[in-house]
């Protein structure tokens, strides 16, 4: 059963804004560098804004002129729109670069972040974690204990996306240490609901539905409740406590508004009463894939995949292959690893003798690059301890 971390995946790094809004030069001017960014502001056309942009930056001749900093700032974000990564990740570094010239720690921090958003794009979860711990080493310098807190849920989500959990759980607690007085409560109980989702994979079903119960506490949304009681019930399902499981979804499924909300719910519930020897109608979890698909909510489609998968294998082994197949398809356009290792799973079980060899070479293939992948995270972390250690 799939469990939804993905979707508050999604929701984090959607409130986390790449460009400050508020962020403003402190005088009125009417130089050359401020009128062209001002230009870049004022054109909805990409390819001029990066012009105007350019043009503001060669303008600039004030040393430590802090208009500098926004416009990398713009140059990164409008880079991250056109998918330009290498150069959101150079113009990262020409902001960290002009922070430490004028020593401005929270711009430091800033320039870290926006390299390590970069990187996540790009897949390149090393990276990308490497420049996380930076960007929080510098906002503790800045005493800004908040966007630290932030960067280490960061670390945490990102260990558990690689399957890191004990890693992960040590940064959630750093997370939740510096979080503690944050007025942003989603914060909290995003960090809340990862530990309890690290605790569910290392198979401590009860601290796992602590934990979640935790994070209900600090959830300021009907949306984000609902993601955290279907999470609640989806963990006593895997405790084979069904009774609980279908009460909750049958308690929570008249209260969500939202189709992805709604498709989620009733996956759940139809696959737990299938789960539980009751039988279900033969299209109610292929009407939830139907409109999953038809609501573009691929995230949604790999449970539903892997949940017909499953129903149909025994009785309908033809159908069970072709939601296999939909299945690993789907977890290749989202770059899933472990999505793309369990339908291969089931493809080696179902697919004709032909077949079976290329996709055992390929599972494997995936598998041992997780696995590497782990690793080099969990000696990143420990040269990382190491090097904290000796400063002592």
């Amino acid at each position: 059963m799939k469990f939804p971390i993905y979707r508050l995946l999604i929701l984090f790094f959607f409130f986390f804004s790449c460009v400050d809004r508020k962020q403003r030069p402190k005088e009125s001017r009417s130089d050359p560098a401020f009128h062209f960014f001002e230009k870049s502001k004022q054109t909805e056309n990409m390819a001029k804004k990066l012009i105007f942009l350019d043009s503001a930056l060669a303008d600039i001749t004030k040393p430590g002129d802090t208009l500098k900093a926004l416009i990398y700032d713009h140059l990164i974000y409008y880079n991250y729109l056109n998918k330009e990564f290498d150069s959101a990740i150079y113009f990262s570094d020409l902001l960290v670069e002009d922070g430490l010239e004028r020593k401005d720690t929270l711009q430091i921090a800033k320039g870290y972040y926006r390299k390590a958003k970069s990187f996540f794009y790009q897949n390149d979860r090393i990276n990308e974690l490497k420049n996380t711990f930076q960007s929080q080493r510098y906002y503790i310098l800045a005493n800004d204990s908040i966007n630290a807190g932030k960067r280490w849920l960061e670390l945490s989500i990102a260990q558990t996306r690689l399957g890191d959990f004990p890693g992960s759980q040590n940064s959630a607690v750093k997370a939740l240490s510096l979080l503690e007085h944050s007025k942003d409560s989603f914060y909290i109980a995003s960090t809340y609901n990862n530990l309890a989702a690290t605790y569910r994979k290392l198979n401590d079903l009860d601290e796992s539905i602590q934990e979640y119960n935790h994070a209900l506490r600090f959830v300021n949304s009907r949306r984000d409740s609902l993601i955290v009681l279907n999470n609640i019930a989806n963990t006593y399902a895997t405790k084979k406590e069904f009774d609980k499981a279908l009460n909750i979804f049958e308690l929570i499924l008249p209260l969500a508004n939202e189709r992805n909300s709604i498709n989620r719910i009733k996956d759940n519930y139809y696959f737990t009463k299938w789960l539980s020897g009751e039988s279900i109608a033969s299209d109610s979890l292929k009407s939830v894939m139907i409109s999953r698909s038809a609501n573009n909510d691929l995230t949604g489609l790999l449970a539903s995949y892997d949940h017909l998968v499953e129903v149909n294998e025994k009785d309908s082994p033809e159908k069970a292959l072709q939601y296999a197949k939909a299945y690993y398809e789907t977890a290749q356009k989202l770059n899933s690893v472990t999505d793309e290792i369990s339908a291969l799973t089931y493809l080696v079980r179902l697919s004709p003798s032909n077949k079976i060899k290329a996709y055992a070479l390929e599972n494997i293939r995936l598998n041992d690059s997780l696995i590497n992948s782990r690793d080099n995270v969990k000696n990143l972390f420990a040269k990382i301890n190491y090097d904290e250690e000796k400063k002592l």
